[in-house]
Parts: C-alpha cells; sequence; structure tokens
C-alpha cells in the first residue's frame, strides 16, 4: 500500500477552480432526457490525479486502497459509493484527450493571470515516451503489441515509443503546450502548432530550441510572431558564416553572447521533462489516444501543483511534485 499524505493532497484539491473543471467534465455527458446520473466526475478526476501524483504502480492498486481505506475514499471525492473499475475506464473515454487538454489550458490561464507564468521566453524540446512492447518481428519500425508505437530515436539509442513535443515557460519552467506523436515523426513537424497554440495565451519574446528544429518556416514564423529565434545551426547550413549560434558534438555553444545567454534557458524544459518523466514512470499505456491522456494527466497535475503552491503563498514549492503528496 502507498502511503497517502492525506493533508496535503487535500490542501490540493480544495484550492482548484472545481466549478470550472466540473463544467468542462459535464460536457462529456448528457444532461436532458432518459438515464442514469453520471457517477461523480470531479470524483474520478482526483482519482486519477492521485493516480499520477502518488505514483501507484497500477489503477487497481488505488482502487483497492479506495475500498479498504476510508481516508483514501474521502480524498478521491467518493462517498460509501465507489465507482468500479469499468466505470473508471469509461470516464477516461468519455471525457477524452481534448476536454483534458482544455483543463491544461485553463490552468495555464490562471497562472498566467496571477502572474506566475509571463511566457516571454518560451522553449520547445521533445521527450522520448517508450511503449511497453518489443518491435514487431513483420514490421521492426513499429510494435508488436502497441501497434501505434513507433521506432524512434530516444536518450540511450532507438525506442519503440512515442514523442512528447512540449513548448514551455523558460523562467518559470511550467509547461505551455504538448503534443503526443510516434516517435519517427521529426520534431519539425510540431513545432509551427505547437507555437500557434502557446501564441493564443502569451506574446514570447524569444523562442528558444536546439538544432533539431533549425529550417527557414520555423524562424520565419517565430519572426512573424514578433519575437526572436534562438536556434542553432547545424554544421550543414550557413557554412562559412560567422557570429551565428551553433552548438558542437561536446555540446558547447559558440556564438555572440547574448545568445548564449538566452540558449541557457533551453535547461528549462530539460527540468520539466524530468519532472514528466518521474510523473510517468509507472503508467502504462497502448496506443497513441492512451499515450495522449495519460500524459494530459501529468502535465495536469504539474499545473495543479504549481497552482496551489501559488494561491498558499509558496511559489518556491511550485515546481515540486512532491510537496503535496
Amino acid at each position: 500500500m502507498v502511503v497517502v499524505d492525506f493533508e496535503r493532497l487535500e490542501i490540493l484539491f480544495n484550492h482548484l477552480n472545481l466549478g470550472r473543471i466540473k463544467r468542462v467534465l459535464m460536457d462529456a455527458y448528457h444532461r436532458v432526457g432518459p438515464g442514469r446520473p453520471p457517477f461523480n466526475p470531479l470524483g474520478l478526476l482526483r482519482f486519477k490525479i492521485v493516480h499520477v501524483l502518488k505514483g501507484y504502480r497500477s489503477q487497481r492498486a488505488l482502487e483497492r486502497d479506495v475500498r479498504v481505506d476510508s481516508r483514501v475514499r474521502s480524498l478521491c471525492g467518493f462517498d460509501e459509493r465507489i465507482p468500479s473499475h469499468s466505470t473508471i475506464v469509461r470516464f477516461e473515454r468519455r471525457i477524452g484527450f481534448e476536454r483534458l487538454k482544455k483543463l491544461v489550458g485553463h490552468t495555464v490561464e490562471d497562472l498566467i493571470k496571477c502572474g506566475f507564468i509571463k511566457g516571454l521566453r518560451v522553449v520547445l524540446d521533445s521527450k522520448p515516451l517508450e511503449a511497453r512492447c518489443r518491435r514487431d518481428p513483420k514490421n521492426p519500425s513499429r510494435g508488436w503489441l502497441d501497434k501505434d508505437a513507433r521506432l524512434g530515436r530516444g536518450v540511450r539509442g532507438l525506442i519503440v515509443g512515442y514523442k512528447v513535443h512540449l513548448a514551455c515557460d523558460g523562467e518559470a519552467e511550467m509547461p505551455l503546450g504538448f503534443r503526443v506523436a510516434p516517435a519517427n515523426e521529426n520534431d519539425k513537424r510540431h513545432a509551427v502548432p505547437l507555437l500557434k497554440e502557446t501564441a493564443e495565451m502569451v506574446r514570447a519574446e524569444v523562442v528558444v530550441c536546439d538544432k533539431q528544429y533549425s529550417s527557414r518556416k520555423i524562424r520565419r514564423f517565430i519572426v512573424d510572431l514578433g519575437a526572436e529565434p534562438v536556434i542553432p545551426y547545424p554544421r550543414n547550413q550557413k557554412r562559412g558564416v560567422k557570429d551565428i549560434l551553433r552548438v558542437d558534438k561536446k555540446f558547447r555553444v559558440h556564438g555572440p553572447e547574448r545568445l548564449r545567454r538566452r540558449y541557457r534557458l533551453k535547461s528549462a524544459v530539460e527540468r520539466v521533462n524530468s519532472r514528466l518523466n518521474v510523473l510517468l514512470s509507472k503508467i502504462t499505456f497502448k496506443g497513441l489516444k492512451a499515450a495522449a491522456t495519460q500524459v494530459s494527466y501529468a502535465v495536469l497535475s504539474m499545473l495543479f501543483v504549481a497552482w496551489t503552491a501559488v494561491k498558499t503563498g509558496k511559489p518556491e514549492k511550485a515546481r515540486s511534485i512532491t510537496y503535496y503528496v
């Protein structure tokens, strides 16, 4: 059984904008006409957040704790009526990725309004997400049991799985937007949609990426947004040109001091990725939709912690995913 800090987790849930969250969740249910009333959607969402933040090895492990421990049951917002496993699965399918993405957007907007996220320095990067399956012996470029997973480059070589493409605030070290795609898709393909999504919430002055994003289209799009692109040129671009940003094989940064100083902001997205790694380390999924859904819960949990820290006067704890658990 996982040890749960009930008081701190209750503080987290008590400071959320539950009214708006409930409105988004209830859009997935019909309200007029015959049929049973839905199981408490806020309780089911709390159940999923506890699952992610507490690092339960499986959903059924948390279900067992809900049945035997009244404090865990109360924390998840359940009374004597306890949801079955099929009820929780149906909730995930009914709510879907798009509504979870909407909740992420609302929470980011709240953090922008309170001044914690400024969005002046936006950083793009991707993070590999390995699927729990082997390669298909008939088609080694994809997964065997997970047909949506694709062969792509991970941190330490090739993996079968997906990539999480992130846009983060370089100062607050918080995610602004994300996309989940098969691991074989190039990062450039998702840069412009991510920047469009981010531009609807913040007005960036600088956009920082690694050299994988170096292309005329992306640089031009960033300039059109009114921001400065800080992207190193790879060796096969701008040969012989000096005073431009480059990164060598030993990850040493060369170029004007102003660009080198701004390029250091790229470490912010690495720290966001490390928190995502912790939150997703024990989560299992199968298929692209399931991967996107689990990433949504992880990002939402991260933002909920930041919002609670700001509302309780502890902004220094906003990046701590363990403080409230």
